[in-house]
């Protein structure tokens, strides 16, 4: 079974036991903080990986370890998981399905404005608001500044690439007179 895949049905479990929207975020926060904890201790991974210790020493360690770091419910029993099943090295994949499963969820997405030039502040914001309601999306933006498209901008998502760029319209007038030439 590919790495994806596994990643995707861990996510997939650990936000199905979070039935809360509004806690997701915290799960999310306390998965990160102890994967970075874990990163932190090289003798930790070597433990958690030596096929020598027994899974029930390993079981021991992770639950002593998710009461110190203090983890909620949800998030020691996903880790007692991933160490029952030897997949806590897959962290770092699991965090990012983890990720996109909860922009799904929550109909939230990042989204990259680039635009012929700087942006006020107001701008910014109007055209979020604009974005957010086309797109019916809560959107976190992220600017960046491109000369050559003369005017105009680029909204890029995920899945989708918004042009309403001055470069852009010319390109797509440019490719319809082709069309009709021939």
């Amino acid at each position: 079974m590919s790495e994806l895949v596994i990643a995707r049905r861990y996510a997939s479990a650990l936000l199905d036991c979070v039935k809360d929207n509004k806690e997701v975020d915290s799960v999310l926060a306390q998965v990160i903080e102890a994967r970075d904890s874990f990163k932190a201790s090289t003798d930790l991974t070597a433990v958690l990986t030596n096929p020598f210790i027994s899974l029930r020493d390993k079981l021991e360690l992770m639950k002593k370890l998710v009461k110190k770091m203090k983890l909620g419910s949800t998030v020691a029993n996903f880790f007692l998981v991933l160490t029952k099943n030897e997949r806590i090295l897959q962290l770092d994949p699991i965090i990012k399905e983890f990720r996109v499963l909860i922009a799904q969820r929550l109909k939230r997405e990042d989204a990259q404005v680039i635009s012929a030039q700087e942006l006020s502040e107001g701008e910014k914001k109007d055209l979020q608001k604009s974005l957010q309601k086309m797109l019916d999306l809560e959107l976190n933006l992220f600017f960046k500044v491109d000369e050559s498209l003369l005017g105009g901008f680029l909204v890029q998502t995920r899945n989708n690439i918004y042009d309403y760029s001055v470069k852009g319209q010319l390109s797509r007038l440019t490719n319809l007179v082709a069309k009709i030439k021939v």
